[in-house]
């Protein structure tokens, strides 16, 4: 049956036909493998969390990793730390939030790979 469409008899020529036919086979199957895999990154992003002041002394630490849902925003990052130590919540109205080094704004969406960083009001000299 296959002599029919692709007549070729050389021994190199069928080794290259077979190779080619294994290929497509893969390249058939490879797209729903990856796909599963595109899905799973677009519903979960990681961020790095650096902390300060009250924040700081609230987690005991400088900075930690979260993975969060995709959508979430700079204010849902406080959101979290008032939930998780609710002594936070005198500080909600008055944390600034910063991007990758950028001041941003509460309703902003974060990106996977984001440095998020909270900003409590401080005093000193």
């Amino acid at each position: 049956m296959v002599d029919r469409y692709f007549p070729i008899r050389s021994g190199f020529r069928w080794i290259i036909l077979d190779s080619l036919l294994v290929w497509l086979a893969i390249l058939s199957v490879t797209p729903s493998i990856f796909a599963d895999v595109e899905l799973m990154s677009n519903t979960s992003i990681q961020i790095t969390v650096k902390l300060f002041a009250a924040y700081q002394e609230a987690y005991g630490q400088t900075e930690m990793v979260w993975e969060l849902p995709t959508g979430t925003t700079a204010s849902g990052i406080l959101d979290r730390c008032v939930r998780e130590h609710p002594e936070l919540s005198q500080w909600r109205d008055l944390t600034r939030f910063g991007v990758n080094l950028q001041f941003v704004e509460p309703d902003t969406v974060l990106q996977n790979g984001d440095e998020v960083v909270l900003i409590p009001p401080v005093s000193g000299g």
